[in-house]
């Protein structure tokens, strides 16, 4: 187990993935936990997919304004059917911008060159854009102030050196700064997503934190600098 792993967590081999006795592991108890109840099959099959889909990302997180001003606006959409991150998989999300996505990693690599890397400190960015990428992944679109390419190519090459795999997606120059909002959007709902949207832009959003996100499980190690 890596530092910074409970025993509770769902345990990771140096190179980022499950091992074979976990996966045996976790498929007995979902079958154990499905089989009193044959409605719960198609939910817990969804979020185990999410789980073999396992990741790491470097992530901003918001002040406390802007964590209530994005939650409360993705209670709205869930009022609305809108699926958002809210009841996405794990249901421990956070409203936050990604810096990289690793689909490989040593945790205790990744964590300490992160770490070490020189704190830039807070910063604010501008939402006034709503952003559709493929598969119905809806997201705010923020203004980029220039030094914020730089800091994220900063941690994409630092995190590169620790033999970690980069996401395609937040290689250098390929990079598209979102903050995600409902990750699997109908054509149909597009209309009333942009609408309650709308109505909270523009929002003037502050980063204050950096942390590293295990996407499979929502766990979070909070670092010591905003690289």
């Amino acid at each position: 187990m890596a530092s910074g792993e409970s025993p509770g967590q769902f345990e990771l081999s140096r190179k980022g993935r499950p091992s074979s006795t976990q996966r045996f592991i976790e498929t007995s108890t979902i079958r154990n936990y499905c089989s009193a109840d044959p409605a719960r099959h198609v939910l817990v099959a969804r979020r185990e997919s999410y789980r073999r889909a396992v990741a790491l990302a470097v992530c901003l997180l918001f002040d406390g304004r802007t964590e209530r001003a994005l939650t409360n606006l993705w209670d709205r959409l869930e009022e609305q059917g809108v699926a958002t991150l809210r009841s996405h998989t794990h249901g421990m999300h956070h409203p936050h911008l990604s810096y990289v996505v690793l689909l490989r990693w040593d945790l205790a690599a990744v964590r300490d060159t992160v770490a070490g890397l020189p704190d830039r400190g807070g910063f604010e960015v501008t939402f006034d854009a709503l952003g559709a990428f493929r598969r119905g992944r809806i997201c705010l679109v923020p203004a980029v102030p220039a030094e914020l390419i730089a800091r994220q190519q900063g941690v994409v090459e630092a995190v590169r050196a620790t033999g970690a795999l980069v996401h395609a997606h937040y290689e250098v120059d390929a990079w598209l700064p979102h903050c995600s909002i409902a990750p699997r959007a109908r054509s149909e709902q597009l209309p009333v997503v942009a609408a309650t949207v709308y109505g909270i832009l523009p929002l003037t959003a502050r980063i204050t934190r950096g942390v590293l996100i295990d996407s499979a499980t929502g766990q979070l190690w909070p670092l010591p600098n905003v690289p």
